[in-house]
């Protein structure tokens, strides 16, 4: 029985997560799109779903549900912001980012001294 209250619970919070998301992700949407105008025609012909968020009215809860977007979400958001700009994105689809700069050493090519000196 308590694991299936434990159950429950833990499907509750994940829509409840899910719930929030995608209010925040919306108010985000409607927010920046005001700010950058230019974004709507290619969401609509990419994220025809997305865009159609994009075009409603906007909320009272917008400002304080889109900052927290951002602030969670902060590589979404620049995702967003490069795509509505005409930017190329900031990571590609493995997570690394997609400018060249300079590689860290391999780990294994350092040489590492134990403290005794051996």
């Amino acid at each position: 029985m308590e694991r299936d209250h434990f159950r429950d619970m833990l499907r509750l919070t994940l829509v409840r997560a899910l719930a929030l998301y995608w209010l925040q992700f919306e108010a985000f949407i409607r927010s920046r799109t005001t700010a950058i105008p230019q974004a709507l025609p290619v969401l609509q012909n990419v994220y025809p779903r997305v865009h159609a968020v994009a075009v409603q009215p906007a909320q009272a809860t917008d400002p304080a549900l889109a900052g927290n977007f951002q602030a969670t979400y902060q590589p979404i958001a620049a995702e967003f912001i490069n795509l509505a700009l005409g930017l190329p994105p900031a990571r590609n689809r493995r997570g690394r980012r997609s400018t060249t700069s300079s590689p860290l050493p391999r780990t294994h090519s350092l040489k590492r001294t134990r403290p005794d000196g051996a």
